[in-house]
Order: C-alpha cells, then structure tokens, then sequence
C-alpha cells in the first residue's frame, strides 16, 4: 500500500472534529506511538534486550500507529502525497543497536517539532508562512523513520501500512465511533492500557 491509498483509508477511521482538532489529535497520537516506540528502542540499546520476534512485531504494529498519525497530519495539510512519499530516503546499511537509537532521538526530535508548531497555532490562531513547510519536513522524517524501523525489523512500512489498515478494518468495520474505540474489536476488547 502507498500513502495516497493509506491515508484514503485512515481518515475513514478518524473521528471527526474541525482542524485545530485533528492537528492536536495527531500530535497527541505521535507523542504517544513514538513514546512506545521508543521505549522499545531504549529496552534493545540502554537495557540489552534482544531485538527478537515479539519485540519486532511490537516495534511494527506502533510504526503502523504512528503512520495513522501522520496520514491524519498529512490529510489535515491537505500535503501532496506523492511528494512526501517519494522524498529522499536515508536507510542505513547496518542494522545495529546504535541506529536504532539515533532513530529513536529523531523522532523525538521531530515530533517534539511538530507539537511546537502546532502549539504556536493554538495559541495564535494563525499559521505563519512557513508552518505546512515545517511539519511537512518534519512528517517526511517520521516517515523515514518508520522505514527504517521496518527494515530493521524484517518488514517494509508498506507492509506495516496495510497491517494497521487491516487492524483498522475489524476494529471500525463501518467508520470511527466512540463505542468502536472503546470496544477494540482487534484486541478482544482488552483496555489499552492492557493490550
């Protein structure tokens, strides 16, 4: 699945609310998905826990999260998809603890970018010039993050796309309701904080 066809699909999954809304509901969603992703990170690198099966499938299925994010960001942007897509790709050559944890800072880079932008607009109301340019450059990153985590892990992101479109499908088989999100039909209904 490409992002064009991704975001097609995940806004279908996205509870509706005005623009503001949508761009605080995707910074939240990021600062939450990458916080787990990154918590996985620092379990292989700080704490020598093995980058294993079960490991890699948690690491996938929050990189699949984290694009929700970012397609509902990208969608808010009304950003050019085939664009940001097709924007250069940095995918390193070794699959070491070590680039898994200057992924790790990147995200948190970026995302913590895209909060203070969005932050700014809360608080003015008003887009600067240069603020789609920003969290543009900054989704683009995350983005390639998310490859990178995939490769590593023995996937690709567009594997990991369709794999969280199809979670998506059970848990909102019709479109976003707030029953739906509390039912979690994909978990069995286990509480978030549980699954």
């Amino acid at each position: 699945m490409n992002l064009l066809q991704y975001v097609t699909f995940a806004v279908r999954t996205e509870k509706p609310l005005p623009t503001l809304g949508r761009m605080l509901h995707s910074c939240m969603g990021l600062i939450t998905e990458i916080g787990e992703v990154t918590t996985e990170l620092k379990r292989i690198h700080i704490y020598g826990k093995p980058l294993d099966t079960d490991r890699k499938a948690g690491i996938l299925e929050e990189a699949g999260d984290v694009m929700w994010y970012v397609a509902i960001m990208l969608d808010t942007l009304n950003a050019d998809l085939v664009y940001v897509w097709n924007a250069p790709k940095f995918i390193p050559q070794q699959d070491d603890t070590e680039v898994l944890a200057k992924t790790a800072l990147m995200l948190g880079e970026h995302c913590g970018r895209i909060c203070t932008e969005v932050q700014e607009l809360c608080d003015t109301q008003q887009e600067k010039d240069n603020t789609a340019q920003l969290l543009l450059a900054s989704l683009t990153m995350i983005i390639n993050g998310m490859r990178v985590l995939a490769k590593i892990c023995g996937s690709t992101l567009e594997l990991e796309m369709d794999n969280n479109i199809a979670k998506l499908r059970i848990r909102f088989p019709d479109a976003y309701s707030n029953e739906a999100a509390e039912a979690r039909a994909d978990k069995a209904g286990v509480d978030a904080r549980n699954s």
